[in-house]
């Protein structure tokens, strides 16, 4: 990767047990999967509470190994729950 490129393009994601997410009853690896999200344009819609905020969140949670917002209210908000084993997300580059 070029000093100019410092993207990463990440293809889809793979998320159980993490906030919100808990176990998919619909799939056999109980994982909930969002694919193709390498596209020119991918956008998230859903109401309040439906996990917009949690997706992105568990994706920093694997790139950074902490949720900044819930860093800053570690003393208000008990974190010490989340696993990272149970969260995992494929990156793709190109």
């Amino acid at each position: 990767m070029d000093s100019k490129n410092r993207f990463i393009n990440i293809k889809e994601v793979h998320i159980k047990n993490f906030r919100g997410y808990g176990e998919n009853p619909l799939t056999d690896h109980k994982y909930y999967s969002f694919y193709e999200l390498d596209k020119s344009i991918v956008v998230f819609n859903g109401y309040n509470g439906y996990g917009k905020t949690s997706f992105f969140e568990a994706i920093e949670w694997c790139i950074t190994d902490t949720v900044l917002r819930l860093n800053v209210l570690k003393d208000v908000y008990d974190s010490s729950f989340l696993k990272k084993p149970l969260s995992k997300i494929l990156f793709i580059n190109r």
